[in-house]
């Protein structure tokens, strides 16, 4: 195969990647902390609402074409024949980068739905905890996924 190809797939799915995990850096440590010297509720409300419509708009495309070409990158590498395939050490480290992106994503789109039922009732717009706990928890499972991507990348 052209070492071309393989390079420009692992590329798109870095370029993904930065997308996903910048912009739960950017939402972790910047968003989220600027909302907080909002003082006016329904304005802090409309803020965060329209910003995490705009990452959600990148965030959920960078996710697909990581699957996309996460997989095409494994079936390249001939080291496992199946998902969590548990038979050698890398096979191991991709199927706990697996376990921690399918728990983020998990995450997300349970506070996606958490957040969009807070943005359709407005009884419930105070009552809904907009603290960012998901978002740091993700963030630590994402640094989690580039530690074991950097390790993989060694075999």
């Amino acid at each position: 195969m052209n070492p071309l190809i393989p390079g420009l797939i692992r590329a798109l799915h870095n370029i993904a990647t930065v997308i996903w995990l910048g912009g739960l850096f950017v939402l972790g440590f910047l968003i989220l902390p600027l909302a907080d010297r909002i003082s006016d509720p329904l304005a802090r409300q409309d803020f965060l609402k329209y910003l995490q419509q705009r990452l959600f708009q990148w965030v959920l495309p960078a996710i697909i074409f990581m699957m996309i070409t996460g997989m095409l990158m494994t079936r390249a590498s001939g080291q496992v024949t199946r998902l969590f395939d548990f038979s050698n050490r890398y096979g191991i480290l991709l199927s706990i980068k697996h376990i921690f992106c399918f728990l983020m994503v998990l995450i997300a789109i349970r506070r996606q739905i958490i957040l969009r039922k807070s943005w359709k009732n407005p009884l419930l717009k105070n009552q809904i905890n907009m603290r960012p706990v998901p978002v740091y928890i993700n963030l630590i499972l994402g640094v989690g996924v580039l530690v074991l991507s950097g390790i993989l990348s060694q075999f």
